[in-house]
């Protein structure tokens, strides 16, 4: 699903729930299921770069109604699955982390 950003060190907490709600939405229309059908939503996310990171959104998104089960993780880590289809790999990604 297409949404704005999401890095809550800029957004906010609830800027960040509120793009994973609009992503969620997209992905559900664009595939044609509704969030009552989704299992499990993997949102990878810039900003999540120590463990505390990672427990803040894990407890603001834990019960939205999107899926079943919500993922939270690095956007490295979409990426590094997106590029390889899961097999073993490596990506290199240099920007300015803005």
């Amino acid at each position: 699903g297409v949404s704005g950003p999401s890095n809550y060190h800029v957004v906010g907490v609830e800027g960040a729930r509120n793009a994973l709600i609009e992503a969620a939405r997209s992905a559900c229309e664009s595939s044609g299921i509704g969030s009552e059908d989704c299992l499990v939503a993997c949102a990878g996310l810039a900003g999540l770069d120590c463990s505390y990171d990672v427990k803040t959104l894990n407890e603001a998104v834990g019960n939205l109604p999107i899926a079943k089960r919500i993922l939270v993780v690095h956007d490295s880590l979409i990426a590094l699955y997106g590029a390889t289809g899961g097999k073993m790999g490596v990506i290199v990604n240099g920007g300015t982390g803005s």
